[in-house]
């Protein structure tokens, strides 16, 4: 329990950080420490926040795919979050130009979905790697 505590106390000093206009090195770093925080408890749902938190800070498409990425391995995870992960690190990917990476990450968040069930998802995924 006072892992989640810490680790909220430090995605709020990021947050404020940021607002505030702190360099990016300790707005940043304090959203890294309450991610770490987070996976210290099983607190999956809270790590992903702190991480989108952190992406919209970050406004850079590359390193928020990167992120992502980093987030889908350290989540075991291989059900609906997972595919979702994908498919926005694939947009991520395409919207920095790395067209290649964003589709091939596409193409797996379409295969992810499909294996749950979600045709329609797949079917969307796979229509973003064609357009």
């Amino acid at each position: 329990r006072s892992w989640k505590h810490t680790a909220g106390a430090y995605e709020m000093w990021g947050i404020c950080s940021y607002f505030l206009g702190a360099p990016r090195s300790e707005w940043t770093r304090c959203m890294e420490s309450a991610y770490d925080a987070y996976l210290q408890v099983p607190a999956g749902r809270h790590a992903m926040r702190s991480v989108a938190l952190h992406q919209a800070m970050v406004c850079d498409s590359k390193e928020a795919a990167a992120r992502l990425m980093k987030v889908k391995g350290d989540l075991n995870d291989t059900g609906l979050r997972s595919a979702l992960m994908l498919e926005q690190v694939g947009q991520y990917y395409c919207q920095a130009g790395s067209h290649r990476k964003g589709a091939f990450h596409l193409v797996l968040a379409g295969h992810t979905f499909n294996k749950l069930g979600f045709k329609r998802l797949a079917l969307c995924s796979y229509h973003a790697v064609v357009a």
